[in-house]
């Protein structure tokens, strides 16, 4: 295991592991558990969030939200879409928003 060929470090201080996604890192964290006996102090970033925060905390006038993050751009989309869907390109999006079993969110689109 790569975490035992690992030199010792400060015991307070969080080993980080990237991964693809946090189903990867929930079954990291129980195979460390297995091995070690527990897995604590570990912190598993996706390499998009790991990378921005290298940014936020080396960088001067760098935001320390991420504005491509899924909320963030999840708003920045709900705000655009609305404006899009008049043009042709759009047709098909609009038609599966008026279709879909439609929430009270997916209403604001289509009206």
């Amino acid at each position: 295991m790569l975490l035992e060929n690992l030199p010792q470090h400060d015991p307070f201080q969080s080993d980080i592991v990237l991964v693809q996604s946090p189903g990867m890192a929930q079954w990291l964290q129980m195979e460390i558990a297995k091995k070690r006996g527990v897995a604590a102090n570990f912190q598993f970033p996706m390499p998009s969030s790991f990378i921005w925060k290298l940014y936020a905390d080396n960088l001067p006038n760098v935001s320390t939200q991420n504005p491509f993050e899924k909320d963030s751009t999840l708003w920045r989309l709900m705000r655009l879409i609305p404006t899009f869907l008049q043009q042709k390109e759009f047709e098909p999006l609009k038609k599966y928003l008026a279709s879909s079993p439609a929430s009270e969110q997916h209403k604001n689109f289509i009206n």
